[in-house]
């Protein structure tokens, strides 16, 4: 393990900062910190007891889990080995910006509440902070006390902004088990009219791309993408017989990106477009 205090680049509300490669499972044993904890789990899968919680909370490779101050907890099993992480452990005594830093008092205590609100789910890492990951770990192995850590405060700005945003945009994982099929589909339901991909499903989900379809497929006896069209075709059988709407506002309202894919998708699944579909169904 390789981690440095905030202290010695200039943010002593960062407690430490690490980064932990492991080419073997191990295991943690109970322990708590005084200050909240942020795991990111850049490749592997980390399993996470913590007392009072009745389920074991599973980190996957590209997601996070937040874990409060004083709350005991322990690694019960990383079955996916090699593994690669980084941690980083906030005090929550010292949250007090220092000098030399983009955000103020009312800004860290805005980011802290973001953090402290969504503990324990457990979050996908978008493109965009996985690759701040990335740079972060290079900075902490490389780090270098005459260079002053003016990029290694930089990183950790926005590490703490980002992952605040990835929380509040919602891109959490659903817990591990029989029910998670079932939860993506009802996801899926309620997002139709969002553009979303199938990557997005998978990340969702918590497990490898083969074992999600694998799974999605013994549960519903279709891909997820021939599952998302066919619900997007529902959705817009309903609104048309609704009559509320025009067929571009139909395509739009049910994650179609233009008239032209809804009709052809549409014809493909019913045997008739959407306005003869309409007119079928009679004055």
């Amino acid at each position: 393990m390789r981690y440095i205090k905030g202290i010695r680049f200039g943010m002593p509300f960062i407690r430490r900062i690490g980064i932990i490669d492991d080419k073997q499972a191990h295991r943690i044993r109970w322990h708590d910190h005084s200050g909240l904890e942020v795991h990111y789990m850049i490749r592997g899968l980390s399993v996470w007891e913590v007392h009072g919680r009745s389920e074991p909370i599973s980190v996957p490779g590209g997601a996070f889990v937040c874990i409060p101050s004083d709350v005991r907890h322990r690694a019960i099993g990383e079955n996916a080995a090699p593994s690669s992480k980084l941690g980083i452990i906030y005090d929550k005594a010292s949250l007090i910006p220092p000098s030399g830093v983009s955000f103020g008092q009312s800004d860290l205590e805005e980011l802290f509440r973001t953090l402290r609100g969504g503990a324990f789910a457990v979050h996908a890492i978008p493109s965009g902070l996985l690759s701040l990951l990335k740079e972060l770990r290079n900075e902490v192995e490389g780090f270098d006390i005459a260079d002053g850590g003016l990029r290694l405060r930089i990183l950790n700005e926005l590490l703490l902004v980002e992952t605040a945003r990835s929380m509040k945009e919602g891109g959490r994982i659903l817990p591990r088990g029989d029910a998670v099929v079932p939860q993506v589909c009802r996801w899926i339901k309620s997002h139709l009219g969002d553009d979303f991909s199938i990557a997005d499903l998978v990340r969702l989900s918590g497990y490898g791309r083969s074992r999600f379809f694998s799974l999605f497929f013994a549960e519903t006896g279709m891909s997820p993408n021939d599952y998302v069209v066919r619900m997007r075709v529902d959705r817009a059988q309903a609104l048309i017989r609704k009559r509320r709407c025009n067929i571009l506002e139909v395509a739009l309202a049910c994650g179609f990106k233009s008239a032209a894919t809804f009709s052809s998708t549409f014809r493909k699944f019913t045997g008739v477009s959407p306005r003869i579909f309409r007119s079928q169904l009679g004055p």
